[in-house]
C-alpha cells in the first residue's frame, strides 16, 4: 500500500502541475481548533521541479467495489457542497468535480452524460474567453476550440493589439483551462471551422 500511495500521490501531483488551474481546496485550521480554512492553489504558476512536503495515511479498507467507490464520491461531494454553501458559496472549494463525481458512479448511460457535460463545459469555457476578449477592447472576437487549444479570431486590424496583449492574454485563457492558445493571423470570418472540411 505504501508504495502504490507514493507513487499514486506523485502521479496526481503531476498531473495537476500539468493540466490544472487553479483550484482551492479546504484544510484544518492550525491556529483555530476544530474551524476550516480555504486554501487556493495556483497550479499553472507551480514550477515543475517545486519539491513538495506532504504526507500519506493509508488505510487498508480501500474502495474495493462499486458500491463503495460510489459512497466514498458521494462523501466528497456533500463535504464540498457543505462547505461551500457555510461560506456563501464564493470560495468554490474542489475536492471532486462533477466529472470525477459521475466517474465513479454506477450509472446507466454514463458515458453520454459525461458527453453532455464535457460539452457544456466547453461552451461555459468559450463564452469566459470571449467575454474577457470584449472587456479587453476586440470589438469582434470568437474563440475556437480544437481539443485542448483555443484558436482566437479577432479583426485582421485588432491583431497587433491581440499580440501586444499576448502574455495577458495566455494567462487567462489557461486559467480557464485551455492548454494552448493560438491567434489565427486571418483574422475573424465566418464559417472557419468549416474550412478543413471545404478544402478537402
Amino acid at each position: 500500500y505504501e508504495d502504490y500511495s507514493q507513487q499514486l500521490a506523485r502521479l496526481i501531483l503531476g498531473n495537476y502541475l500539468e493540466f490544472s488551474n487553479k483550484r482551492k481546496f479546504f484544510r484544518k485550521n492550525p491556529m483555530k481548533p476544530n474551524t476550516y480554512e480555504t486554501v487556493e492553489v495556483d497550479f499553472p504558476e507551480i514550477d515543475a521541479d517545486t519539491l513538495f512536503e506532504y504526507e500519506i495515511c493509508i488505510s487498508s479498507e480501500l474502495p474495493k467495489n462499486k458500491a463503495r467507490i460510489a459512497e466514498t464520491a458521494n462523501q466528497l461531494m456533500e463535504k464540498q457542497m457543505q462547505y461551500n454553501k457555510q461560506n456563501g458559496g464564493a470560495n468554490g472549494v474542489q475536492l471532486i468535480t462533477e466529472e470525477e463525481w459521475l466517474e465513479m458512479q454506477d450509472l446507466p448511460f454514463k458515458e453520454r452524460m459525461m458527453q453532455r457535460m464535457g460539452m457544456q463545459r466547453e461552451l461555459d469555457m468559450v463564452e469566459q474567453a470571449e467575454d474577457f476578449l470584449r472587456d479587453a477592447g476586440f470589438r469582434q472576437v470568437r474563440v475556437r476550440i480544437h481539443g485542448d487549444m483555443a484558436r482566437i479570431e479577432v479583426y485582421p486590424d485588432s491583431i497587433a493589439a491581440a499580440l501586444e496583449m499576448r502574455e495577458r492574454i495566455v494567462l487567462r485563457l489557461k486559467g480557464i483551462g485551455f492548454a494552448y492558445v493560438a491567434l489565427d493571423l486571418q483574422g475573424y470570418r465566418t464559417g472557419s471551422l468549416n474550412e478543413p472540411i471545404l478544402n478537402r
